[in-house]
């Protein structure tokens, strides 16, 4: 079961054109989501995930992990209304 009580909230930037993507993870460290992003870029079974499509069309190093706010939650309904 998915802890939320430490959600990460957190912007990718594009550094090429600027834009900016919103998303969220439970992992402890935000460093800890990037080396995970960059580790499931190389693989095919998440091809199909569309951050990790966005990142492997600009490539890891023009894509900047920026934490935004940390928050505790109690479920994904309520991370999705603090981003959306």
């Amino acid at each position: 079961m998915v802890n939320y009580n430490n959600t990460k909230i957190f912007k990718i930037v594009n550094i090429i054109n600027d834009e900016i993507i919103i998303n969220y993870t439970t992992l402890k460290y935000l460093s800890s989501k990037y080396q995970q992003l960059k580790n499931q870029s190389n693989k095919d079974k998440y091809k199909n995930n569309n951050i990790i499509q966005y990142i492997n069309k600009y490539g890891c190093n023009n894509c900047k992990l920026i934490l935004i706010e940390n928050i505790s939650c109690n479920n994904i309904e309520e991370i999705n209304q603090k981003i959306l």
